[in-house]
């Protein structure tokens, strides 16, 4: 599927944007039906069931567009492209879309602190406050991302989404995980012929068998294996269970359940969970 390079609601003609008025239409309603009370779940269903091209791909994907739309202030704007609507309706919903993340907007920059790290070498990101908020860049001189400046708006958006379809749909963080396994090396399976010989053997050495039962009852449980991804996915859901579809979780809770965020110089970001579970979300270009 290829990307799309204009934004939802407009289209190229003769070297200028001019709205699409199907497309546009469809823009109008999804600001008056938000600020009209519904919300962005309920909207992006009706979208998705309606198979309309740019929503069809799938629920998740529907509900992060509406998000994208809604966030975008060039709908109301006449700079690059013509307005599709006004900026009174524009605001309004701005408001309503805020009001749901603002306790997490208080604390976003503690998170980023702690596991904010550069897609490209790994290194941490660090920020300066040359704007009026933070700029995130990689302290390594030579990487790409050294000189670019992701700000904590743009991150905060991106972890936004990606949080919000993981409540939204909690199987994008499972993992074909299995939890416990044990592989025999070449000295239980010598061991384990001994205690057959043996047991072969008149008159039968009961002690020493027992002896090599035990030896060899020791050599397996050293050599199985147990793996937590699948509680730590529990754990996740759990957490995000008392988050309703179009809210956020606290930032005690964002920090419980997030292991790693990466960003590239082109300010896509990944964010990992602590069952090793990468959701990404790439920027529009």
């Amino acid at each position: 599927m290829k990307t799309r390079k204009i934004p939802y609601g407009y289209m190229m003609r003769g070297g200028r944007y001019i709205i699409n008025d199907e497309e546009g239409e469809i823009v109008k309603d999804i600001f008056t039906s938000f600020t009209g009370g519904k919300t962005v779940t309920e909207i992006s269903n009706e979208l998705y069931s309606k198979k309309l091209p740019y929503f069809d791909v799938s629920k998740t994907k529907a509900r992060e567009k509406v998000y994208m739309i809604l966030g975008h202030d060039y709908y109301c704007t006449q700079d690059k492209y013509p307005a599709l609507i006004s900026t009174d309706l524009f605001t309004a919903a701005k408001k309503l879309l805020d009001a749901s993340t603002k306790h997490v907007k208080r604390g976003i920059d503690s998170v980023i602190s702690n596991c904010f790290y550069c897609e490209l070498c790994g290194r941490p990101l660090i920020y300066s406050r040359l704007y009026t908020d933070r700029r995130w860049h990689c302290t390594t001189k030579d990487c790409p991302n050294h000189t670019s400046d992701i700000s904590s708006a743009v991150f905060a958006d991106a972890l936004y989404t990606i949080i919000r379809n993981v409540v939204a749909d909690p199987s994008l963080l499972d993992t074909q995980t299995v939890i416990s396994r044990y592989t025999p090396d070449m000295v239980v399976k010598r061991k384990e012929n001994d205690i057959l010989m043996r047991c072969h053997i008149k008159p039968l050495d009961y002690d020493r068998i027992r002896k090599g039962i035990f030896e060899l009852a020791s050599e397996k449980y050293d050599l199985c294996s147990y793996d937590r991804t699948n509680a730590r996915t529990s754990e996740i859901k759990r957490i995000l269970s008392a988050t309703g579809p179009d809210e956020l979780p606290g930032i005690n809770d964002i920090r419980k359940i997030l292991r790693k965020v990466t960003a590239d110089h082109l300010a896509n970001i990944k964010a990992e969970f602590i069952n090793g579970k990468v959701i990404e979300f790439r920027k529009e270009q």
